[in-house]
This record gives structure tokens, sequence and C-alpha cells, in this order.
């Protein structure tokens, strides 16, 4: 029996005897969460799934980014990727699923799409007060991509800091992982009726300082950010309130590409190409701006509503310039000796979101109380990627836009419209003093209209016509909240998601003839859909809490790239994104955390998952993982030692085919336990410092939900390795 089946059953012995023991406590005081409804509920009486990372959680850890918000929560990763010698976090995962499957919100705005150089982590965690994740179905709330779940990021308010007047305060981070420094500003003030706050970001880092036992180095990497948030907020009248945001961040990198030193040889074109040289600067931004309108009403209509303008662009140049050296074989060898050149890549990426939304909320006497909240939103995303690239003799100085097959200047895909629009209801109704029911439904409108230009059309293989893309769907959401003793709630819910096909699937289109093969649209794709529910027990007391959940999600129609066709003008295989397989994801989640003593609490959470597609086992699902800890604090509250032990059970073996460009054998991973340690002591009211020391036994390691698909021989394997023995410090001053 392995460790994560041994900690399950203990699990369930110690929640049925805790149960049985305490059961005439008094109930807890708790956090609040939105995201599950868009209604405020205390997390007992969440129906579903929900995770709460706080501004206090956020600090003792010492975050830097996504991957450290997220890396002590089960069922939740994320992954991270590698795109012409980048490295970044991919995204988000969630038991099993992620990528666009996940949605991902600032301050209720969609952060922008993952692209080649940075993934879906451009939030500055500095920022952020406070991370609210809902697993499973949220189409019902959010509308598409709410398959797998959903990620809602709040920034800071003044009223955080300060009841009145002024706050300043100053933050100093080190990461030694990546070699990273931050400095933070933050000013605040509340008054009668104005208050505001302004926040400056500064880092810089190198590349992630992977494990000592790494067999090769990651690319060498300098950057450089900085990140600005003004949130003001005017109280106009009694009834009224008006609040401007500007989240602004910048960032660049200079990269030597290490990894693309070497010999590739492109079948296609019958060349051997050697590097010998390349280096890379990268620069983006994402600049969001809004304007909130809070409201009262007292009508039969509303008590209170919100009204939200926004606007958000994210711009991304990444330029790189290797030197090469060319070689044409032809039939009885090479044809000549090696011609040297300068190869020069210009790609680009932007996208932007505009949009509003309005939301009303209305209480009622009825029943032993009934919250509604319904309202209405819509969004125009307007993506653009574009690629130059040319390859300059050093012989004869003659530039060429014809790159190992490739037509520059070009764009994979055309100039794209896709405008999004939803109308919601969630009804939340305390039936009696042991009863509440959750029902929403939504209806939403998605569509896609791409705009062809001769850019786009320059490698597109004929026959093949571009999407346009008109979808609505209904989506379903109902809760049953029912309290089983007096300390133990039983509940249970069903949800629906859906993914409407965005750009990248309908309408990418290229020619790789270096490699032999082809990227063509698909003007007849449906949408992905899910469907999930959730059966649990969950209880939360002043010395105890726990969970029981089971959990199920069938997905309908999901959309893979697979073979097409044949070009036989170029004599290239076509791919192409189709609806293919049905996956069914089931599993059970455990968590439970009992006060030892007025400054000792011991936790932990477990999660196992089962994954098929069509019937054969899903490689991308994480393996049964267990978090254990222990945390400290001081009767006086200066103090805070938390001490976690991240358990995961071996990875999954039964493969059916193989992995990696090669085919050949599938990446598999042992076991593995990680222990970290969170320390934090407050010196007075002015003066705190923290330190976090990571993977103590200086483990050798690999996260499964990033090196699943990769080949027992995968070259430059080590390059995705996590950071051995690592620290974290962060001192805060309050002035």
């Amino acid at each position: 029996m392995n460790n994560i089946k041994k900690i399950l059953i203990i699990t369930l012995l110690t929640v049925i005897n805790s149960s049985l023991i305490y059961s005439q406590e008094e109930d807890n005081v708790e956090e609040v969460v939105v995201i599950s409804s868009k209604i405020p509920v205390p997390l007992s009486e969440v129906v579903g799934s929900v995770t709460l990372i706080t501004q206090d959680d956020l600090e003792a850890r010492v975050v830097s980014d996504l991957g450290d918000i997220l890396e002590n929560t089960v069922g939740v990763s994320v992954p991270r990727n590698s795109q012409y010698g980048r490295y970044y976090n991919e995204g988000i995962s969630i038991r099993g699923l992620g990528g666009s499957r996940v949605n991902i919100f600032v301050d209720g705005v969609r952060v922008s799409d993952a692209y080649a150089g940075y993934g879906r982590d451009v939030v500055e965690v500095d920022l952020l007060k406070r991370v609210e994740i809902l697993k499973g179905p949220t189409s019902a709330l959010y509308g598409s991509d709410g398959l797998a779940g959903a990620v809602s990021y709040v920034t800071k308010d003044a009223s955080d800091f300060t009841e009145s007047g002024f706050h300043y305060s100053a933050r100093y981070s080190h990461f030694s992982d990546s070699d990273q420094e931050k400095y933070s500003l933050l000013s605040a003030y509340v008054g009668e009726r104005v208050e505001g706050i302004l926040q400056f970001t500064n880092k810089n880092s190198s590349e992630m300082n992977l494990h000592d036992d790494a067999v090769q180095n990651p690319n060498p990497v300098r950057s450089e950010g900085e990140s600005i948030l003004g949130k003001f907020t005017l109280d106009l009248n009694d009834n009224i309130d008006i609040t401007f945001t500007l989240d602004s961040q910048e960032w660049t990198s200079d990269i030597v590409v290490l990894t693309d030193i070497g010999s590739t040889f492109y079948p296609g074109l019958s060349t051997l190409s050697t590097t010998s040289s390349s280096v890379g600067a990268d620069e983006g931004s994402r600049e969001r701006i809004g304007l909130r309108v809070d409201f009262k009403g007292q009508n039969n209509l509303f008590d209170n509503g919100t009204f939200n303008l926004f606007s958000q662009s994210t711009d991304q140049q990444q330029i790189t310039n290797k030197m090469v050296a060319d070689m044409v074989f032809g039939q009885f060898g090479p044809m000549g000796p090696p011609t040297p050149g300068m190869l020069f890549r210009d790609f680009q990426f932007n996208q932007s979101v505009s949009g509003m939304a309005l939301e009303l909320r209305k209480s009622y006497d009825n029943f032993k109380g009934r919250d509604v909240v319904y309202g209405f939103e819509t969004e125009t995303l307007e993506t653009e990627r574009y690629r130059n690239s040319t390859l300059t003799s050093l012989f004869t100085g003659v530039s060429s836009s014809n790159v190992y097959g490739t037509i520059y200047p070009s764009k994979t895909l055309p100039n794209t419209d896709t405008t999004r629009t939803g109308v919601y209801i969630n009804d939340r109704i305390k039936i009696d003093e042991f009863n509440i029911l959750s029902l929403g439904l939504r209806y939403d409108t998605y569509e896609l209209e791409p705009n062809d230009d001769a850019l786009s059309a320059v490698n597109r293989v004929i026959g093949y016509p571009l999407a346009q893309i008109e979808e609505d769907e209904f989506s379903v959401k109902m809760g049953w909240l029912s309290a089983v003793t007096e300390d133990i709630n039983a509940f249970f819910q069903y949800a629906e998601g859906f993914k409407a096909p965005d750009y990248d699937a309908a309408n990418l289109s290229f020619n790789n003839l270096a490699y032999g093969y082809g990227i063509v649209p698909n003007a007849n794709l449906s949408p992905e859909t899910s469907k999930g529910t959730e059966i649990g027990f969950r209880s939360d007391t002043v010395n105890r809490s726990w969970s029981i959940t089971r959990f199920d999600n069938q997905y309908e129609d999901f959309i893979q790239s697979t073979a097409a066709g044949f070009d036989f003008i170029n004599q290239i295989v076509l791919f192409q994104s189709q609806n293919l397989n049905d996956v069914d994801i089931d599993g059970i989640e455990l968590s439970f955390s009992r006060k030892l003593s007025d400054t000792l609490t011991f936790s932990y959470d477990l999660i196992r998952i089962d994954g098929k597609s069509d019937g054969i086992p899903l490689s991308s699902i994480s393996p049964d993982q267990a978090m254990i800890a222990l945390k400290h604090l001081s009767v006086d509250e200066k103090f805070s030692a938390n001490l976690y032990l991240n358990m995961v059970d071996e990875s999954f073996n039964n493969f059916t085919s193989g992995c990696g460009r090669s085919g050949g054998a599938c990446l598999t991973l042992p076991d593995r336990e990680i222990f970290d340690l969170y320390t934090s002591y407050k010196f007075n009211d002015h003066l705190e410092l923290n330190v976090a020391f990571k993977n103590l036994s200086d483990q050798k390691f690999w996260d499964w939900t990033t090196v699943n698909g990769f080949a027992a021989d995968q070259a430059n394997l080590d390059l995705w390795l996590e950071p051995g023995r690592n620290t974290s410090v962060s001192l805060k001053v309050i002035f």
C-alpha cells in the first residue's frame, strides 16, 4: 500500500473520530468568498469546492510568481513550458485540465492568453490581496472557457491597510531560486469621501537556478520588470461610489539561448543547420484601466449593484539573433561547404480586451433569507500575431525572407475579433435553518470573426477556408447544502461548462516545409462541453474543520490536433484541430485541520484523480498528492512557523503509445516528499520579516504537469527540473 492510500484511510478514520468528539464546539469565524456564486458566502456554506489564499498567506510564503502562489494547493498545479528557448509558467491546471480551459480573472477582467515567452501569470503577485479558486465547470457563472475551473485574482484596496488617514509601507524581497530582488512601495489613504492606493514594484532576476545535480544549465537570462497599481475611490453620496483603477506592468529580458546551439537537420529541405550563437531580447507589457460604479437602490429590482467599464491590452515582442551555417545535401552527400549567415527573428503577440458588466443584487425576506444576483456582461477581444524573419548571407550580404521554407513576414492566424456576451442569474435560497438551495443559469453568445489579409494568407493551404464562428450556449448550475447534524453539512452540486473554439484552434494556419508538416483551419469545430457533479460533507468549528468531496466531471467534443490530409503540392502532412475525444475525470478530495493547542495547528489535504479519454487513461492527470502541515503561531502573534510536507506518488506509467517526437518510451517519475518551512517574525508594529526555506531535503524532482508526454530520452530534460534547496526572504517596513 502506497503512502497516499495509507493517509486516505487515516483521514477517513480521523474525520469520523473528530466529528464524534468535537460535535458540541461553537461555530468558528471564517472567511467569505465570492467566486462560487458571485455572492459573498462563508466558506462552510459554499456549495462545491473552493480554495481561498489570503494576503497573509501570500506574505507568509514569500511568493514570487504564480507557481509560488499555488504550490501548496492540492488538485491545482502550474506547468512550465518552453518555446524558442524561453521558459515560463504556462498557466493553471485544475484537476487534470489546464491552459485556456481554466478561466483566470484580475478584478473581474479576463487575463490575456498564453503565448511563446510568457504564460498566463502576467500579474504581479505583490499587488494581490486574495486569490480564489473554484474547481469544476464554471460556465454558469463565467461563460466560455469554464470547463475545468476558475481563478480570481483580487488586487489591494486602501481600506485593507487603514481605517482612516495615511498608510505608508515598503517591502524588500530576495529569491535565491532565480537571484531575484524585488522592491515594493505602497501608500494608502482613507478619508471621509475619498480613498486611494498607489503601489509601485520593481524586480530584477535571472534564470531559475536548477537543482545542483542538473546536467545542463539553463539559458542565462537577465530580466527586469516594473508594475504600478493605482486605485482611487470617490464617495459621491450615500448611494454612489466611483472607483478608477490603473494596473500597469512592463518587463524586459535579455537571454543567451544556449539551447539553440548545435545542429538541426530539416528533412523536408535536406538541410543541416548549425547554430553557433543565439541571443534574444524580449519585452512585454500589460495595461488595464477600469471604471467601477457601486450604487444602492432599495427598490423592487435591486438593493445594490455594480457597473464596470474596462480595457486591457497585452503586447509582447520577442527578438532573436542567431549565427548559423547551413549545409545542403543531395543524393550523394553535401552539395557544397556550409554557408554562414545571420538569422534574425521578430515575433509579436498583441491582444486587447474591452467591455462592460452590470451586476445587480437583491435580498428577500421570504424563506429564511434569499439572495439573488443577476447581470449582463460583454467583451470584445482583438488578437494579432505577427512574425518576421530574414536570413542574411555573410558571404554575399544578400538577405532572404524565405527562411527554411517559410515566407516572411507572415501571421500564423489572421487578426481576429472575438465577442463574448452573457446574461446570468444566481439564486441562493435559505429554505430553513438546515437547507440552502443554490441555482444558477447563464446564456452566452460567442462570435469569432477573422480579418484576413495578405500576411495571414502567405502560407495557407488552398481548400481550407477560415472559420467564422457563431455559437450560443445555456449553462446550468444547481446545488444543495443540508445540515446533517449541528456541525456537519452535506452538499451536492451539478454544474455545466463549455469552451467555444478560439482563434488558435479554429484558424491556426502555416506550413513548416523544413519538418514536412502544415497546420490548417477548421470551419466546423463545435464547442467543448462539460458536466460535473460533486457530493461531499463538511464541518467547520473552533478547533477543527474537515471536508470530504467526491467529484466526477465528464467532457465532450475535446478539441485536439490530428492528421487531416496531405498537401501534394508541398508534399507535407496536414494537421487540423478537430472535435475528437470524450474525457471523464473523477476523484476524491479530503481536507482536515485540527487545533492541537492555543499555538499549534495540524492539517492535511489529499487528492486522488483518475482520468480517461475514450476509455484510455490520461497521462496528463497528476499523481495522487497529500499535503501535511504543522503550523505554529505564538500567543502574542509575533512569531509563526509553518512546516509543509508535500507528498506525491509515482507517476502514471500505463502508456498505450509512445511519447515525445521520437515516439519512444515515455518518461515516468518516482514518488517524492518535499519539505518547506515558512517563518515570520513581527519585531513591532512597523517591522516584519518573512523567510521561506523550500525543498529542505534538496530533492531532485520534476513536476508531472510539466513533463508528462515527454519521452524517457527527452533532450534537455533537466531544464524542466524544479529548484533544489532555496530560500526566499521578505522584509516589510510600515512607516
